[in-house]
């Protein structure tokens, strides 16, 4: 089971909703289908794509490791939604 805790959220012009954390728990892929716990509400998002953060190249994978910093573009969450401090598992 993978687990990350939202540190930061924001919106990317032509990409979408862009959260930021380090997965506590397991491993998070790209295209996996994750819950969103946020606001007392459970939302199916995706993973639509991923990037580490401090990583040399592009910092583009699949696969985030438990422990890394990413960021995940996440499609299907209500506009509006404040995604901060809120959990995504699977």
């Amino acid at each position: 089971m993978a687990r990350m805790v939202i540190q930061d959220s924001f919106m990317a012009t032509e990409v979408g909703l862009v959260v930021t954390g380090r997965p506590e728990a397991g491993d998070i892929e790209q295209g996996e289908q994750m819950v969103l716990e946020a606001d007392g509400g459970q939302y199916q998002v995706t993973v639509l794509a991923m990037r580490r953060m401090c990583a040399r190249g592009d910092g583009a994978w699949n696969v985030a490791r438990e422990g890394e910093n990413i960021g995940l573009v996440i499609d299907g969450v209500p506009k509006g939604l404040s995604v901060v401090g809120s959990v995504l598992w699977s």
